[in-house]
């Protein structure tokens, strides 16, 4: 698993922006074609209860930062909240979601293990499962 999402130029941008008013950004991605740029935003709030309306704040705040950076390129911005099947890309991720239920895939026993995520060690999440 990598630990580079909060490296990436955009996430630090968009924090930056976005942190002052209570939204935290969980991921940004990427996808350049030809003469258009497509990117992805998600974000959630400490409270992860973030919805339709803070995903739109959230885009009235990026995309005219966007349009600053990318100049003349066409720009497709989506911003979504990161959903009940989310599938983590990072370490980081894992901090957000502390607390929180989830299922984890355990290939040692081929089973998924569902309970609440406590915490990082090693780079292995480890949770509490429910009795």
């Amino acid at each position: 698993m990598q630990n580079i999402i909060r490296n990436d130029a955009l996430f630090k941008e968009f924090s930056t922006v976005l942190n002052p008013i209570g939204l935290v950004v969980v991921d940004v991605r990427r996808d350049d074609h030809r003469d258009e740029t497509h990117i992805v935003v998600t974000v959630t709030n400490n409270e992860h209860t973030a919805g339709i309306n803070e995903c739109a704040k959230a885009h009235r705040i990026i995309f005219p930062r966007l349009s600053l950076l990318e100049g003349e390129r066409n720009i497709d911005l989506e911003v979504s909240t990161p959903g009940v099947q989310r599938i983590f890309r990072d370490l980081y991720e894992f901090s957000l979601f502390s607390g929180k239920r989830c299922r984890v895939y355990d290939s040692s026993c081929s089973a998924w293990l569902e309970g609440i995520m406590k915490n990082i060690i090693f780079r292995t999440a480890m949770f509490i499962r429910p009795n």
